[in-house]
């Protein structure tokens, strides 16, 4: 798993996120991908990670036939796993039901279940509600859901930036674009230096860098101009030098069809024999 991520930290008072990118052979990312990777990077894998409470079930004697039965829900961008946290939740109260087939007839199940147990594994709430159900969500998905979030926010950042010129968008020569829609932004390409430019004129600063060759080249992560994943083997480079035949042959634009790379790809190959300058 490559180790990409973020990490905030406090200078002289300023919000800083650092966000760190998988290797770039030559700093470049395609534009189209920066969002995508933004956001891997702000939400990276843990496999470790427990599952966040979202709603947690109590019952409590109130001196009524069957108890006071609530329920507690996690406020939006609540994370945590510390039923106790529940607390501070909004609740309400939920009516039970004597009928197997309604929905209600759960809280008498649960709250059976968890008298059955030992009282040492009781939980209370601090009005002394005991605790008899939690619901919770997998990280999984709540990480995915977060990611595309992050995705879409910064797709739209991006592109408002690429537009107005705060960030520098180049097409495969290196060269500024100067139509900034569609698919020839997509195409472009953005160099790290120019994402921290950027980035240093965001309300939260916001400070773009790379892992290490050696940390992303173990997972396969190492990055092309494209800012996908490098598909060329030595020996394919080779046919491409000779394909390309000192100009003489099949141009750049046929050959990077041919091997399915970009056309950057294969002027670095080309740069890298001494044929392209």
């Amino acid at each position: 798993m490559a180790r990409w991520g973020f990490f905030r930290r406090g200078c002289t008072g300023v919000h800083v996120v650092r966000i760190v990118l998988p290797y770039s052979e030559d700093g470049f990312y395609r534009f189209g991908d920066l969002a995508w990777l933004i956001s891997q990077a702000l939400c990276p894998d843990d496999e470790n990670a427990k599952n966040w409470l979202r709603c947690v079930y109590t019952w409590r004697d109130d001196g009524s036939p069957d108890g006071l039965f609530q329920r507690r829900l996690a406020p939006d961008g609540c994370l945590t796993e510390n039923v106790l946290d529940a607390n501070h939740w909004p609740s309400e109260t939920v009516q039970p039901s004597r009928v197997d087939t309604e929905p209600g007839s759960l809280l008498f199940h649960w709250l059976w279940a968890e008298q059955r147990r030992g009282s040492e594994w009781h939980q209370f709430l601090s009005g002394g509600e005991l605790v008899i159900h939690c619901d919770d969500e997998p990280k999984r998905c709540l990480l995915e859901a977060t990611r595309r979030e992050h995705m879409l926010q910064y797709e739209r950042e991006l592109e408002a930036a690429a537009q107005s010129g705060l960030l520098m968008v180049c097409n495969s020569s290196g060269l500024p674009l100067t139509f900034r829609h569609g698919e020839p932004l997509q195409n472009g390409v953005v160099h790290v230096d120019s994402l921290n430019e950027w980035g240093a004129t965001l309300p939260g600063r916001q400070t773009f860098e790379m892992t290490s060759p050696s940390t992303d080249a173990a997972d396969g992560q190492t990055l092309n101009l494209s800012g996908t994943p490098s598909k060329l083997s030595e020996a394919d480079k080779e046919n491409i030098v000779a394909r390309y035949d000192r100009a003489r042959g099949e141009s750049v634009y046929a050959l990077a069809k041919a091997f399915n790379v970009s056309r950057p790809t294969i002027d670095k190959v080309l740069k890298k024999h001494g044929i392209k300058v």
